[in-house]
């Protein structure tokens, strides 16, 4: 092990090995332990940052990952919301219409919101992409490939999800309109 070479080092400096050689070679020698132990403290101190910057590394890529499930689970949880509403456009009432425009309106802002935390997710991605080893950033670059366009899909389909609850409403409250038009007529 690495702290086993210590001791050693030490040793070499003040031990019997020199009494054994002349002056000159006794000087010599304690210059090139000396010099040996300097190289020896700095391999430890790159070994220690190394260590350090592998330790933040896993870290980062550990918050990365769970900053993106939730991301991705956020999103499923948007899109079942999308769902219901889809399938309660054809039982809808005008009311419950113009309340699930509001809702998908509410939504639309939770989405901006939630820009903010996907941008960063993405610029995450690339900083580390860009100084990982080729098989880590092949494997991110998927995950961030597929982020993008899930959050392209989510922002697309609540866009929609509005435009075809606003033109429900509009349908509903003209037969409304009309209905009560001729009910009016026919008292």
């Amino acid at each position: 092990s690495l702290e086993s070479v210590e001791p050693s080092l030490t040793s070499l400096k003040s031990g019997e090995l020199l009494s054994a050689l002349s002056s000159e070679k006794q000087k010599l020698f304690s210059k090139q332990v000396t010099d040996l132990a300097q190289q020896w403290t700095d391999c430890q101190g790159i070994a220690s940052t190394r260590k350090q910057r592998v330790s933040e590394a896993i870290l980062q890529t550990q918050e990365l990952q769970t900053a993106m499930k939730e991301t991705f689970n956020w999103m499923d949880d948007v899109d079942k919301f999308l769902e219901e509403i889809t399938g309660a456009i054809s039982e809808g009432d005008p009311e419950t219409i113009d309340q699930q425009v509001q809702e998908v309106e509410a939504l639309q802002k939770d989405i901006l919101t939630v820009q903010k935390k996907v941008d960063s997710l993405m610029e995450t991605c690339n900083l580390i992409i860009s100084r990982a080893e080729a098989a880590h950033s092949a494997s991110l670059k998927v995950q961030l490939d597929a982020l993008t366009q899930r959050w392209q899909a989510i922002q697309d389909k609540s866009k929609r999800q509005k435009d075809t609850l606003k033109e429900a409403a509009m349908k509903f409250h003209e037969i409304d309109a009309t209905i009560k038009d001729l009910t009016g007529r026919l008292t």
